[in-house]
């Protein structure tokens, strides 16, 4: 049976998106997201405290991202694991696991929406954007389900 790489996450950008080009001139954009973490309690405050994230997304959905998304907005996010490894400056070996994303999803209110600047239409815009950078469109589902 071969194995399965997916990931699916809804959270909040825990600072501004970074846009940034290879040499090749492909874009790539970084993120950082906050997610809950059900079941994971403070044993003091028995609180549930969020998970951190680093997201990256490539070509049109990060440039897309870059230009909609800001910190504290909500954001769902597919795509896979990317395992990294490096060597620190001290010698000590180091991991890290990222999320790739082929499809970013931008969420909240509308009065997130206009307080981050964006305007109806251009929340329209870029959902289209996505929708055809993924190859598919939005609202494509005659019943409302998506499968």
């Amino acid at each position: 049976m071969g194995s399965v790489n997916s990931v699916v996450i809804v959270g909040r950008l825990v600072r501004d998106p970074e846009l940034k080009y290879t040499p090749s001139g492909q874009s790539v954009c970084s993120m950082r997201v906050a997610v809950d973490r059900a079941g994971a309690k403070n044993n003091e405050t028995g609180e549930i405290g969020p998970g951190f994230f680093n997201v990256e997304a490539w070509g049109k959905q990060g440039e897309n991202a870059a230009q909609y998304l800001a910190k504290g907005r909500q954001a769902g996010f597919v795509g896979s694991l990317k395992f990294r490894e490096w060597e620190a400056q001290d010698g000590t070996k180091r991991s890290a696991v990222d999320i790739v994303a082929f499809q970013v999803q931008f969420l909240g209110s509308a009065s997130e929406r206009e307080q981050a600047g964006e305007g109806e239409a251009e929340y329209e815009a870029s959902q289209v954007a996505i929708a055809t950078d993924v190859g598919s469109t939005v609202g494509d589902f005659d019943d409302g389900i998506p499968f």
